[in-house]
């Protein structure tokens, strides 16, 4: 057990820290060169003080323990921190990667990396990563800075997450976030698999690629919104909740799915998928009392592994001259709102049950399949109501709107008035 109350500087050679004994680094440490620093004992920088790593060639920890108050800094020209033989790197200071494609990794053995301070990019043009060691970060900041920070390595999350930056990936791997779990700032899942408990983001959730889990009996708090930009699937059990003034944009011309999962959009969800689909596949279930919006031509709402539900009383509506439908779901409508906009079509081919005062907006709203039944239902707004194909069965329903019959079958219940 020895403290340095100078510089240490480490060029060559091997340093060892014995069973059970702490190597303190009051005064620093430039570590300029290959080497390794060995356990099983450990090695702690204090708050204040700087490890300075340098020159091209890979730095490695082997079967020891680092702890990390104060300030790492990475300019090792693309090499990397081998956290080798069961090495644990703690880190409640800051790690900051200070050359482009300086990554922390293993090649032998196991590895972890804990972090309850910040790891950090700096530098625009840097491209850095956490390679192939357990990651886990517990109220911890991950920073990208002007550059990009690639978490390619699976672990776990919980605490108050900050994450600084718009180029945090959670790119590899699996990534799990406990209950509890807070995440102010841009979270990126575009590769992993990540699995949710009960946790809120605070920032945007921009889900590129990977997966996304929700477990039973939690639910997923998207309160800086989403972006979904690609195929992807978001599972259950669980939930996600869109809160309102919060918008779910969904884009790139790919089937979206969400499985046994249940959505509430009590905000804005945006469909400009190229006439691709969002799938309500094995049991799915999308409560929308916001707005869920069409932008873009022959997106629809469908399920290919059924059942799938899609329960209205909000808006669901077109944008723009295209021609829309929700097809092979089930499909409830209390007392929403359904709207063809301006010079739109939306065809509503699956079937399903209406009550309460229903609003119909513009005359291309069209039941063109499936059988509708309005029970204690009234109607409002100005479009008419097209049977285009449908079976209707009324029980008590108050009719006030135009009936533009072309095609199918209108029943009465028995005892309908």
């Amino acid at each position: 057990t020895v403290t340095t109350n100078g510089l240490l500087n480490y060029s060559s050679g091997t340093i060892n820290v014995t069973t059970g004994d702490t190597l303190t680094l009051n005064g620093g440490m430039n570590w300029s060169g290959s080497g390794s620093i060995s356990g099983p004992g450990s090695v702690s920088l204090p708050f204040g003080q700087t490890m300075a790593m340098s020159v091209f060639a890979d730095h490695t920890l082997s079967n020891l323990t680092f702890n990390n108050a104060g300030t790492i800094t990475s300019n090792i020209a693309g090499a990397q921190l081998l956290l080798n033989n069961s090495a644990v790197f703690n880190n409640s200071g800051t790690y900051r990667f200070t050359n482009s494609n300086d990554n922390i990794s293993q090649n032998s053995g196991t590895g972890t990396f804990n972090n309850t301070g910040t790891l950090q990019v700096s530098g625009a043009a840097h491209s850095n990563a956490v390679n192939s060691v357990t990651f886990t970060n517990a109220g911890g900041t991950l920073d990208s800075g002007p550059g990009t920070l690639n978490l390619n390595s699976g672990g776990s999350h919980s605490g108050a997450l900050t994450i600084t930056g718009t180029s945090v990936n959670f790119a590899g791997n699996t990534h799990s976030f406990a209950d509890g779990t807070t995440i102010a700032g841009q979270l990126n899942v575009a590769g992993a698999t990540s699995n949710f408990g009960t946790v809120t983001t605070n920032g945007l959730l921009n889900y590129s690629s990977g997966t996304i889990n929700v477990t039973t009996g939690d639910t997923l708090t998207l309160n800086g919104g989403m972006n979904w930009s690609g195929s992807g699937s978001i599972s259950g059990p669980g939930i996600v909740s869109l809160p309102s003034g919060q918008i779910l944009a969904m884009s790139v011309s790919t089937d979206h799915t969400l499985s046994n999962l249940t959505f509430n959009n009590f905000g804005t969800t945006i469909s400009s998928l190229g006439g691709s689909q969002l799938l309500l596949n094995n049991g799915a279930v999308f409560n929308n009392s916001g707005i869920y919006r069409f932008t873009n031509n022959i997106d629809r709402i469908f399920a290919n592994i059924a059942p799938g539900t899609f329960n209205n009383t909000g808006t669901l509506e077109v944008s723009g001259a295209n021609t829309n439908s929700v097809t092979n779901v089930g499909f409830t409508n209390s007392g929403g709102t359904l709207s063809s906009g301006g010079s739109g079509v939306l065809n509503i081919t699956a079937g399903g049950s209406h009550s309460g005062v229903m609003t119909v907006t513009n005359n291309n709203v069209l039941f063109t399949g499936g059988t509708h039944t309005f029970s204690g239902a009234s109607f409002a707004g100005t479009g008419a109501i097209n049977l285009q194909g449908a079976t209707f069965e009324f029980g008590n329903t108050s009719w006030n709107r135009s009936l533009a019959f072309t095609s199918g079958t209108v029943t009465l219940q028995a005892g309908t008035t």
